[in-house]
């Protein structure tokens, strides 16, 4: 072992407890970093994974507010696409929903050919009907809906029909759960104004929904029509997610700092009370960089030992929390605390440690360095 890695260790155990706070404010503040990644990684993951579940990965489009003639062979092309899982064409428009004796509101109306199967995870059917309306349950219960009751659709031309309740749905997304209702194609083509061979557009499912981008330009290539990705419809929604993520990851880094400034302080008081070594050590011919070294390799120690108790405690943590009910009303749509661990987050909660006690250990040699051998003896 190198004689200043020998004496950095020395020094640290000749005081734990003093050490054991360095280390330790180092330790919490990897700790917390672990935790607010793990569950803001977690949370986007489950709310992309709720979008996913909902949406299509790609829409193919005739354009702005007109309807795809003709479906039938985009559907046939384009389900040929390898990459390609399935096709379904769907229509999409602003209805009134309501019932008798209440003032209808406005909602978006869906139509596809299944709507159970596409809904069947977030779905509770109480009737067997063919043909019915499924709507939120938020939805439902501002509007006085029952499981087998009569809800009225007046279409954009003023059309108007009703339908029985099929069953409610809760994604906890609350544009969906407040603001969307579910048809079969043939009725929503019918409250919509739609020929039964024009629709709104394709809904696209794809083998990997995260390469939208590169298979949004093939598809465009392919059919000549207008492609719009999930991410780009929900733009808004995962640019706040991503600031929110970014703000957290400041408010984290700043107990980074004031663990370095910890570790700083008392790797100074080292240097202070070390002076009469540090000049017997340069009288017997010590060059400044040796000396420096000691107290450098003393800031990374500590903030090895914090990194792996940081480690330690973050994980157990997390852990721990996983699958958790979450009592808070505003998060809707997660029920229970989703928390996602990747490998990059804990390399950057080690770096950002490293860094802060490296820095501080930079800071002790270079007083050090600046220690004057005769000062040092005469004072001592």
């Amino acid at each position: 072992m190198p004689f200043s890695l020998w004496m950095a260790a020395r020094y640290i155990f000749h005081r734990p407890r003093v050490s054991g706070v360095a280390a330790g404010g180092v330790a919490v503040a990897v700790a917390v970093m672990i935790m607010v990644m793990g569950i803001t990684n977690g949370l986007n993951d489950y709310l992309i994974q709720r979008l996913l579940g909902l949406e299509a990965h790609l829409e193919l489009l005739a354009g702005v507010d007109l309807p795809l003639e003709g479906f039938e062979a985009w559907q046939s092309s384009v389900g040929k696409e390898p990459y390609v899982q399935s096709v379904e064409p769907y229509v999409q428009g602003q209805v009134l929903l309501g019932r008798t004796g209440l003032l209808p509101r406005g909602v978006y109306l869906r139509g596809l050919r299944d709507p159970k199967v596409q809904l069947a995870p977030y779905l509770t059917v109480r009737s067997e009907d063919e043909e019915g309306i499924f709507i939120g349950e938020d939805l439902a219960l501002a509007l006085g809906l029952d499981p087998g009751s009569e809800a009225i659709v007046i279409g954009g031309r003023g059309n108007s029909r009703s339908f029985p309740v099929l069953g409610f749905f809760r994604t906890g997304l609350e544009e969906y759960d407040r603001g969307m209702v579910y048809l079969p194609l043939d009725a929503a083509q019918e409250m919509l104004g739609y020929l039964p061979h024009q629709v709104t557009g394709l809904a696209v499912y794809l083998s990997d929904p995260l390469q939208v981008g590169q298979r949004a330009e093939s598809l465009q290539a392919l059919t000549g029509l207008w492609v719009r990705s999930w991410q780009v419809r929900h733009k808004n929604l995962l640019a706040t997610a991503k600031v929110e993520q970014r703000a957290l990851m400041i408010i984290v880094l700043a107990t980074f700092a004031v663990a370095g400034i910890g570790v700083g302080n008392i790797l100074w008081l080292n240097v202070w009370e070390k002076r009469r070594d540090i000049g017997v050590l340069r009288a017997l011919g010590a060059k400044g960089g040796l000396l420096a070294r000691i107290f450098f390799y003393q800031g990374v120690l500590l903030g090895v030992a914090g990194i792996v108790l940081g480690f330690l405690l973050g994980l157990s943590l997390l852990l721990w929390l996983q699958g958790r009910p979450i009592h808070v009303p505003e998060l809707t749509f997660a029920q229970h605390l989703p928390v996602v661990i990747k490998g990059k987050d804990l390399i950057l909660a080690g770096g950002a440690a490293l860094i802060v006690a490296g820095g501080a250990g930079l800071a002790a040699a270079r007083e050090v360095s600046r220690q004057k051998i005769a000062e040092v003896l005469v004072s001592e």
